[in-house]
């Protein structure tokens, strides 16, 4: 009766079991749903948006279950270490999910962000998996690196300047309208129109991209970039100290190199 009523205090038995049930209702709208956002399925945003609530309700629990004696804490840890593993099952779903998507159609920034975040959340729930066993709770340092990990890996890898690269890397050699194109799913084309909207960060690799291209590819992005050239002729405000960047300067220096001298398109 004294076991019954300590397993009772932890008050982790139904929390959990209602987390159980929400993962697999997870699972199965990743199975049968299938629709889409722009760039990421909606079956990949509800299963991070999953992986997050769940790990948001463990900590919250964490803070509120009573665990005084062994049996409270190994009646609250073990569950809960399961729940972390099972939670890491799902999110390995979706960024295998979203592996075949950038293969499949390309790297966009909507794709690169989650990517990215969906390891670092990996890495969290370990941590938080392992604080759940130690005598003071550490994951506090868990979020403090897991948010500044997220932070420092997207400015060292350079999104804008990454997803041109891997897009022009993977692309299918440029085919006269009319021709078969190779339906492989892993061999692409190279969309110019979606180049455009890039920040000032991708100019490099657009300007490296356009001198590789000696195709079609090649003379839109050319083109995209002596419009973007001209609009930062025009547009001074970015050379003002409040809006003063360094990935801007630099692109506007190699425009300037690479067009500032070529005739200008007309109207």
């Amino acid at each position: 009766m004294e076991e019954l009523t300590e397993a009772k205090g932890t008050g982790v038995h139904y929390p959990l079991r209602l987390l159980l049930d929400g993962l697999a209702l997870g699972i199965a709208f990743d199975l049968l749903f299938n629709g889409k956002l722009p760039g990421i399925s909606v079956p990949i945003f509800a299963l991070l948006v999953l992986a997050g609530l769940a790990l948001a309700l463990l900590v919250l629990l964490q803070a509120l279950v009573r665990r005084e004696s062994k049996r409270q804490k190994l009646a609250f840890n073990l569950p809960a270490t399961i729940l972390l593993g099972l939670t890491c099952v799902v999110l390995a779903s979706a960024f295998k999910r979203l592996l075949l998507y950038e293969q499949a159609y390309g790297f966009t920034q909507m794709r690169i962000y989650p990517h990215v975040f969906m390891v670092w959340l990996a890495l969290l729930l370990a941590w938080f998996g392992i604080t759940l066993w130690l005598p003071r709770s550490l994951l506090a340092i868990g979020l403090l690196v897991a948010a500044l990990g997220f932070v420092a890996t997207l400015d060292v890898l350079n999104p804008d300047a990454f997803l041109v690269r891997q897009n022009l890397q993977m692309a299918q050699p440029w085919q006269p309208e009319g021709s078969v194109r190779d339906p492989r799913p892993s061999v692409r084309f190279i969309d110019a129109y979606y180049f455009e909207g890039l920040s000032a960060d991708a100019v490099p690799a657009l300007v490296a991209a356009s001198e590789q291209l000696t195709d079609k590819r090649g003379e839109e992005i050319g083109k995209s970039l002596r419009l973007r050239l001209d609009a930062m002729r025009e547009g001074t405000a970015w050379q003002k100290w409040p809006s003063y960047h360094l990935s801007r300067d630099h692109a506007f220096r190699l425009l300037m190199e690479r067009y500032g001298g070529a005739e200008q398109p007309g109207p």
